[in-house]
C-alpha cells in the first residue's frame, strides 16, 4: 500500500505511464488507466501486449517468435532455401532480430506522441489510453508480402510484386566463391541492367521480370556468376557500377 501511495504521487506529475503486462493485470493492481485518470485526468497510459486488450488471444503468453509466427513474418522466410534452386518446403528461419518487439516499440512511441499532441490541442488537456498489440505492429513490415499472398489466393496465380520475398533474380541473396553472400536489390530496370553489365551478362537484361521455369533459370545463371569471385572481389568490382549490391 505504501508503494502504491508513492506511485500515485508520481502519477500526479507524470505525462505517461507505460506497462507491458497482460490485460487486466494493471486493473488488479489498481493502477489501470481509469484509476490513474481519476488522480490525473491528463495522464496517458500505454499498454503494450502481445495480442492486444481484447480477443481470444488476450491472455495467451508469448514472445517475439510467437507474434511473428501468427502475423506471417516467419512463414515469409521459407520461400526459398538457396537461390538458383526450385522452391522447396522448408522450416521457417528465425530472424536475427526481433520484429515484433521493435515494431511494437515504434508503434507505441507513435501512439504516445499522438496522444500527447491530441492532449495539447484539447482545452481540457484530457489524457487517453493507448492499446498496442505487438502482433498487429508487425503487419506494416510486410505490405508487399501480404498483397502478393492475397493475389495468389484470389486468382490462383503465382502472384506479383517487387520480388521482396526472394523469388526473383533481381532481389535476393547470392552465395559467393568464399561461401559468403551478396545481397542484390536491383528492383528498378536501370539497376538490373547495371547488375547484368557488372556480371558480364548483358543477355539477361530483358529477363528481369520473366516468370515460371525461365525465372528459375535466370536465378541459377546469376548465382553461377556470383560463384566466380569472392565477396570482397565482387564488392570492389561493383564499385564501378550504379546498382544495388551489398555484403551480407
Amino acid at each position: 500500500d505504501e508503494a502504491k501511495k508513492i506511485f500515485y504521487e508520481l502519477v500526479k506529475k507524470a505525462d505517461v505511464v507505460m506497462d507491458t503486462f497482460r490485460p487486466k493485470v494493471m486493473e488488479k493492481l489498481k493502477i489501470d488507466y481509469e484509476t490513474l485518470a481519476a488522480i490525473n485526468p491528463s495522464i496517458i497510459c500505454c499498454s503494450m501486449t502481445g495480442y492486444g486488450q481484447y480477443g481470444p488471444y488476450e491472455q495467451k503468453a508469448g514472445h517475439d517468435i510467437n507474434y511473428i509466427g501468427i502475423s506471417g513474418i516467419l512463414d515469409a522466410t521459407r520461400e526459398r532455401a538457396v537461390f538458383g534452386k526450385e522452391n522447396q518446403e522448408r522450416p521457417p528461419l528465425v530472424p536475427g532480430l526481433s520484429p515484433a518487439d521493435i515494431g511494437g516499440a515504434l508503434v507505441a512511441a507513435i501512439g504516445i506522441l499522438s496522444a500527447l499532441f491530441e492532449r495539447e490541442q484539447n482545452p481540457e488537456r484530457k489524457g487517453q489510453f493507448v492499446d498496442i498489440s505487438m502482433t498487429d505492429s508487425t503487419f506494416f513490415f510486410q505490405p508487399i508480402v501480404a498483397a502478393n499472398k492475397f493475389v495468389r489466393d484470389l486468382s490462383g496465380k503465382k502472384g506479383w510484386g517487387s520480388g521482396g520475398g526472394g523469388g526473383s533474380p533481381y532481389y535476393g541473396v547470392y552465395k559467393t566463391k568464399d561461401n559468403k553472400y551478396i545481397a542484390v536489390g536491383a528492383i528498378e530496370p536501370k539497376f538490373w541492367h547495371a547488375l547484368c553489365e557488372g556480371l558480364g551478362r548483358k543477355d539477361l537484361k530483358g529477363k528481369q521480370y520473366i516468370q515460371g521455369e525461365e525465372n528459375e533459370k535466370v536465378i541459377g545463371e546469376v548465382q553461377n556468376e556470383f560463384l566466380k569471385k569472392t565477396q570482397a572481389e565482387w564488392l570492389e568490382h561493383f564499385e564501378n557500377y550504379d546498382t544495388c549490391v551489398s555484403a551480407v
